[in-house]
């Protein structure tokens, strides 16, 4: 190898060492946002489902605050429910789910005839926030749902669903639970 090659070999890799350590110091001296997924406390949006069935509003409302019927009303969904406490109208159980394999353990608040809520206590679900309310109109029933929904940890990825699409979910679960009840 010549001088000359030898030289500009050494240039150009002086070059090349010099552009990264600009590059490299810039990166770090630089504050990037950071995105939903480097958030631990992923926030996804509050759901919203309303529904008006024709049916006898206090067996519906006993039948769909009962957390034992569950894995009966959506087994695509809940795999297994077991209540672990009682203290008059608040129960505090285990949900087995069966899409993400998990289990959860909720607090479950019902005010009779009125509403019911489900607050996961643990897990990658913590601190999601689940309530029904129910309206007796005439001869009808008015179920209102809202879901805060925070994911961390695996469940961070169903995370990039759009609250329209939960709350189509939100949708096909209230029907097959007011399927189940109907039809028992």
């Amino acid at each position: 190898m010549k001088n000359s090659d030898k030289y500009i070999l050494s240039v150009f890799l002086i070059f090349i060492i010099s552009y990264l350590s600009i590059i490299t110091y810039i990166d770090f001296t630089i504050e990037y946002p950071t995105s939903s997924l480097d958030n631990p406390d992923f926030f996804l949006d509050t759901v919203n489902v309303e529904k008006f069935i024709d049916t006898d509003f206090e067996f519906l409302f006993d039948d769909m605050t009962n957390l034992e019927n569950y894995p009966l009303m959506i087994p695509n969904y809940i795999v297994s429910v077991d209540i672990t406490k009682k203290i008059e109208n608040v129960e505090y159980a285990t949900i087995t789910t069966s899409i993400v394999k998990k289990s959860f353990n909720v607090k479950h608040t019902i005010i009779p005839y009125q509403s019911h809520t489900i607050e996961v206590l643990d897990g990658d679900a913590k601190e999601t926030i689940v309530e029904q309310i129910f309206e007796k109109q005439n001869n009808s029933v008015y179920i209102k749902t809202n879901a805060d929904i925070r994911l961390e940890g695996f469940l961070k990825v169903i995370g990039f669903f759009s609250s329209s699409q939960f709350s189509k979910i939100g949708g096909l679960l209230i029907d097959n639970m007011i399927q189940y009840s109907i039809s028992t």
